[in-house]
């Protein structure tokens, strides 16, 4: 057993960030309008670091840093059966190297790919860097919830995994809330 008034320890920042800013929750149609990858370097499958890859809709040179990402599925409430948001899986980033032109694509360069990258997967432009200002805090009230998803496919989580759950803003969460995970064993027999 453990004393539950200990403070809740703090998350270093290197730690939390990539977790903050790349998987992403969208509505239903979020990634529609997003730029698409519509070819490959060579007429490849798929793309890695260093790669050049062509985009449809990319105007301007306002904005060079864009993250790639790939639609994967609806988040279902397992309570009420609605349909909370759409995870998109966090592929990499990539530079804009030329905007598009009249009848021609843009022109990206993949700076680092995490997964494979290849046509149909969306750019977002990416945020300036900053650094999330959050406190790990209790929240105010009791909050229970079931998971949703867990990042990157896996059955099972452990200690900094990211997880979806059916609870956000409208139930009082905000950034920096700390929750806990407890796992429902079923007896068997």
């Amino acid at each position: 057993s453990e004393d539950s008034r200990q403070a809740i320890p703090s998350i270093p920042p290197h730690v939390i960030e990539p977790f903050i800013s790349q998987p992403l929750i969208v509505d239903p149609d979020g990634l529609d309008s997003a730029p698409r990858i519509v070819a490959t370097q060579e007429d490849r499958v798929f793309v890695g670091n260093g790669d050049t890859a062509f985009v449809s809709s990319i105007p301007g040179v306002d904005q060079v840093a864009w993250h790639v990402y790939r639609p994967v599925k609806p988040l279902k409430d397992p309570d009420t059966k609605e349909i909370l948001g759409h995870e998109a899986f966090f592929l990499g980033n990539a530079k804009l190297l030329q905007p598009s032109q009249p009848g021609q694509p843009a022109v990206i360069s993949i700076l680092q790919a995490k997964e494979e990258i290849g046509r149909g997967d969306r750019l977002v432009a990416a945020p300036l860097p900053t650094l999330a200002s959050y406190m790990p805090h209790s929240p105010g009230q009791p909050v229970e919830g079931k998971i949703l998803s867990i990042y990157s496919g896996v059955q099972e989580s452990g200690p900094l995994s990211v997880i979806a759950i059916n609870r956000g803003k409208r139930e009082g969460l905000e950034l920096g809330h700390v929750v806990a995970l407890y796992r429902k064993r079923v007896s068997q027999g």
